[in-house]
């Protein structure tokens, strides 16, 4: 699958994707995230078009990948928290690559203020 299977239109002010990449024929899959500073023509296909994702899978013929945007974000620290939440809801799965969460953000006050911890925490993804 050459293409990136994104469920809904991206907010403008999303910043970046959570993103999982299955191998269909093994049914391993990696998680991770992905920061896109500025869109320059706008398009999240365009964004998204060349990036394979963490290189988990670099060996793997790339019509044997599915690429699934999960939810985008709109702030780094927002990318890392729903990032991290799709991790520690599939740490334990046979078939997720994920090995570890490395989680580091910074929550300023203005920034608590910005978040929505029932988007971070609903986050859920379906095997």
């Amino acid at each position: 699958m050459l293409n990136w299977n994104i469920p809904y239109t991206p907010p403008k002010s999303a910043i970046g994707f959570v993103y999982k990449i299955t191998n269909v024929y093994t049914g391993e899959y990696y998680i991770g995230k992905r920061l896109i500073k500025k869109l320059k023509d706008g398009s999240w296909n365009t964004a998204t078009k060349n990036y394979q994702g963490s290189g988990c899978f670099k060996q793997s013929n790339p019509d044997d990948l599915d690429k699934q945007i999960l939810d985008f974000a709109d702030s780094k620290s927002e990318l890392s928290l729903i990032e991290a939440n799709y991790i520690m809801q599939n740490l334990f799965d046979t078939d997720c690559r994920n090995e570890m969460i490395n989680l580091r953000i910074r929550v300023s006050p203005k920034m608590k203020q910005k978040l929505n911890p029932q988007k971070i925490a609903l986050g859920r993804l379906a095997k």
